[in-house]
Parts: C-alpha cells; sequence; structure tokens
C-alpha cells in the first residue's frame, strides 16, 4: 500500500510539472488555458491470465475525481494540447477465476491515472462548444490477494502499470467569458499491463519473500466515465 501511495503521488506530481510547463512558452506565445475539475461514475472491465493459466474477470464501479487542463494558441486555434490527472475511488468490485466468484482477493480502493494527447474545439452557438480529445492513458493500481494453505498463510501484493487509449467529448456550457461546466464523458481502452508481483509466506516462525516483474498476459480492459466538470479560464 506504501508503494501505491508513492506511485500516486509521483503521478500526481509528474502530471503538475506538465501544467506548469506551459507556463514559460505563455510568455511567448499567447495561449489560452482552460483549468478544471471534474467529478464522474466510472464502469471498468477487465480480462487477463493468472499464474496458472486460469482467465481471470474483473468489474469495477468508481468515482473519478480529475484535473485536466486545456491548452490552446489565443488566436481562435481549434487544436491544442491535452493534460489531465486524476483518481478512481472504489465503490464496488468483483473478480471471477474461470467465471467463478472469488473472494480472497482484497480490492483496490485508489487506481492513479494520467492521460496526455491532443485537445480540440469547436464552435456550436455563443454559449455553447463540444471539446474533444484523443490520446495516451496510464493507470497504476495495487492489490493484494492473501490466503490459507493447510499450516501456511500465503500474502501476495501485486502493483499493476497499465497502458492504453482514451477519447474524451464534452459539451462546454459558457457562464461567463472566464468560467464554463463541461457534460460528456471518458473511454479508455488498455491493452498493455505490467506486474510487479511480491509473494510472502509465513509458517510458524518461519517465513520467505520472492518478488518479480513481467507483463500481465493476455491483458485487455476498459473504461466509460459520465462526468460534468467546472473549468476556468485563463
Amino acid at each position: 500500500m506504501k508503494k501505491g501511495i508513492v506511485m500516486i503521488l509521483v503521478l500526481v506530481v509528474a502530471s503538475a510539472f506538465a501544467f506548469a510547463s506551459a507556463e514559460p512558452a505563455a510568455q511567448t506565445v499567447p495561449t489560452e488555458d482552460y483549468l478544471g475539475i471534474s467529478v464522474g461514475y466510472g464502469y471498468a472491465g477487465e480480462e487477463s491470465k493468472t499464474d496458472g493459466g486460469a482467465t481471470r474477470n474483473d468489474e469495477i464501479s468508481q468515482l473519478a475525481i480529475t484535473i485536466s487542463d486545456y491548452t490552446f494558441l489565443d488566436d481562435g486555434s481549434a487544436v491544442g494540447l491535452y493534460l489531465e490527472a486524476g483518481i478512481l475511488i472504489r465503490l464496488n468490485f468483483d473478480t471471477k477465476i474461470n467465471g467463478i466468484v472469488v473472494d480472497y482477493i482484497e480490492p483496490p480502493i485508489i487506481l492513479a491515472d494520467v492521460a496526455v494527447g491532443p485537445g480540440f474545439r469547436f464552435d456550436l452557438t455563443r454559449d455553447t462548444d463540444i471539446l474533444l480529445s484523443a490520446g495516451v492513458d496510464l493507470s497504476y493500481i495495487d492489490e493484494t490477494t492473501k490466503y490459507q494453505e493447510g499450516p501456511v498463510f500465503y500474502e501476495v501484493t501485486r502493483s499493476l502499470m497499465t497502458l492504453g487509449l482514451y477519447a474524451n467529448a464534452d459539451v462546454k456550457y459558457n457562464f461567463t467569458r472566464k468560467f464554463f461546466m463541461t457534460i460528456g464523458f471518458k473511454g479508455t481502452f488498455n491493452f498493455l499491463s505490467w506486474m510487479l508481483k511480491e509473494s510472502s509466506a509465513y509458517a510458524g516462525w518461519n517465513e520467505s519473500h520472492t518478488s518479480e516483474t513481467k507483463g500481465v498476459e493476455d491483458f485487455i480492459g476498459y473504461r466509460v466515465q459520465p462526468r460534468i466538470g467546472f473549468f476556468y479560464t485563463y
């Protein structure tokens, strides 16, 4: 869990530096930025193979809290840069191994997520626009499995880094020249996952520990996330 917290902080800090990196350019090239926070409800599904070759399916519902920034040249340009950093808080979690629900996997509470890609804006009316973006999505999660076989107690922690593609679509409604709200969704398709697996075995006074890093076999996942946001133009 400590490693998970550290990784979440690293992702958020890295994204903060990415947001800040646009400021020096703003001194020479005028830009228009939209900075805001969004809240949404997400549903995720994943499928992969376990070490023993069994098929694992995960279904997760999540509360998503996201900070995002669009940067456009201040000349009415329709193409810019989009950056996003957020956390997804687990609301419900089901895991099936070969179609059978299991309860020995401790579900993760928080997933960290960052995304970067080109951003687009299109005028609909005087007060309404469309915001679009698509690019690369990176997420991190920790999970722990605890079980016992005879006199031996096992604890396995998996730290997972997942790579995929995302797409955003939001309707933007302007309250004033500086403040606006958005209603839309984010979709993510994940196709690669790397895992740091740390295993511990305890039997009386004896214990052993092992660790390994490898790709997750036959991994595929997706997330769908309707959301609402509030933004400030600067």
